[in-house]
């Protein structure tokens, strides 16, 4: 067991190892006003507590014209500095504001082209899933698929090539998390205790539904594996 916020840390740090950041530049003439601080953040020149909070604030605008590998490097950079939204009032709304686009730009680029748009809850709690998954699989290397949902889609995700597939994988099966999950009683409610069960299945009719609505359409198997690239990210 380990801390909720551990674990996502741990996997948002590997999605930043594995992922080719090929371009982290902001372009001079775009939208982000605060292309200096921003550049300085992306670079690790600079620390979210080494910025006034009054910057910090005026720039939290600005998140949401990042590209994804932009506010991941962000967030990595600062892992110790700043645990997931805790903190003064405007660095707290700050981390906020950038895990939730975070995670969700996450989930959105693990299903839009398979499943289309998802509402906002269905991409964050997909972006953690992934993030976490990932973060298992340096552990966990066989196999490489593992269970992940998407609202009420199940698909099946491989975290060492950020492949995504509809159709069960053959050969030798896919991890499914069993989640015990709960608060810890001695954070007064501010942190959750990561309780995964990590079970091998080698059948799709064994993998469990617990977490799908059994009256919403099956997901359709049609499509193929397929590998997600950078140019399809949102941001």
């Amino acid at each position: 067991r380990c801390f909720h916020d551990h674990a996502l840390m741990a996997g948002l740090n590997w999605l930043d190892k594995n992922w080719d950041a090929h371009d982290l530049g902001i372009p001079r003439h775009g939208k982000v006003s605060w292309t200096a601080l921003f550049t300085d953040l992306i670079s690790g020149n600079r620390r979210l507590h080494d910025i006034p909070l009054s910057d910090i604030s005026a720039a939290q605008g600005d998140l949401e014209h990042l590209t994804l590998m932009q506010i991941l490097r962000i967030r990595v950079l600062n892992l110790g500095s700043v645990l997931l939204g805790k903190g003064p009032s405007k660095l707290q709304q700050f981390m906020q504001a950038l895990d939730r686009l975070l995670l969700q730009t996450i989930g959105w680029a693990v299903s839009a082209s398979t499943f289309g748009p998802l509402n906002e809850d269905a991409q964050d709690r997909l972006g953690r899933d992934v993030a976490i998954v990932s973060a298992a699989a340096a552990t966990l290397q066989e196999p490489r698929w593992w269970v992940c949902f998407a609202a009420h889609h199940r698909i099946w995700f491989d975290p060492t090539s950020f492949k995504v597939s509809p159709i069960f994988p053959g050969g030798m099966g896919v991890l499914e998390i069993e989640d015990h999950s709960k608060v810890d009683p001695h954070s007064v409610g501010q942190r959750c205790l990561l309780d995964w069960e990590v079970c091998l299945v080698v059948s799709e009719h064994d993998v469990s539904l617990k977490r799908l609505c059994l009256h919403n359409p099956r997901v359709p198997s049609t499509t193929r594996p397929r590998e997600l690239t950078l140019e399809e990210f949102p941001y």
